[in-house]
């Protein structure tokens, strides 16, 4: 497992060389069930790590939604928004 850093966290050691190097230490003791979890584990930080992410067909196809009064969502709590309505007057 090379050195891989994501996201600024420095990746060395897969979660099987990290085990192993425990077990070797005395740290933990051998678990034939936690190795095989381990070397799942590892092949996941593999695939994660040279992960990419791809833009799908409905993401591509998405029109770019416009808004009317370009308040966003904010605008509407914040009085950035339409005008509300006027009060109603009373009868006398």
């Amino acid at each position: 497992f090379a050195a891989v850093s994501i996201r600024g966290f420095a990746l060395t050691n897969g979660p099987l060389e990290t085990y192993m190097a425990m077990k070797r230490k005395g740290e933990i003791q051998s678990d034939p069930r936690q190795e095989v979890c381990m070397e799942m584990l590892d092949d996941l930080a593999v695939r994660v790590s040279a992960y990419t992410p791809s833009i799908s067909r409905q993401q591509k196809a998405a029109p770019t939604p416009k808004t009317s009064s370009g308040g966003g969502f904010f605008s509407g709590m914040f009085g950035g928004g339409s005008k509300p309505a006027a009060p109603a007057k009373a009868q006398a």
